[in-house]
């Protein structure tokens, strides 16, 4: 019998063993925690539904206070008018119209467009014990030639 043959398998066998352990245990430890982050694409979905809904609402209540503003009017004010006519039931809707109405938003005035930014708008949603709090920058352009 080859004694230092003996021993060197045996080693290897259980090195071999060993690193097939560890590599399981990460395995598990790594896939239940990507488990976690993944849970449901349906909840990013829905964030970035409602911060186009937000775009949607800013871009309409501009193109029309852009249609009715006069010469020397302050276009600020006249899209703070129109966005207050807006009546939701959402709460993050309802969160942009109070912003609006208070005054809480930059605009822009460019050559050819006129922008609305609204800084730091939260969106907050929760569904399947997870919680997604998301702040986001919205900026709206509207193109004067289009009006």
């Amino acid at each position: 019998m080859n004694k230092k043959g003996d021993v060197a398998v045996l080693l290897l066998v259980l090195l071999v063993l060993i690193i097939t352990a560890i590599a399981f245990f990460i395995f598990l430890t790594d896939s239940k925690r990507i488990e976690k982050e993944l849970v449901n694409p349906k909840i990013l979905d829905s964030v970035y539904f409602k911060e186009e809904m937000v775009k949607f609402y800013i871009a309409e209540a501009g193109r029309s206070a852009m249609k009715e503003k006069r010469e020397g009017e302050d276009f600020k004010e006249k899209f703070a008018e129109k966005f207050e006519a807006y009546s939701f039931e959402e709460d993050y809707l309802k969160e942009l119209k109070n912003r609006i109405e208070e005054g809480d938003f930059e605009v822009v005035e460019e050559a050819d467009s006129m922008k609305i930014i609204l800084e730091n708008f939260s969106l907050r949603i929760i569904k399947e014990k997870v919680g997604i709090l998301y702040q986001a920058k919205i900026v709206v352009e509207i193109k004067k030639q289009l009006i």
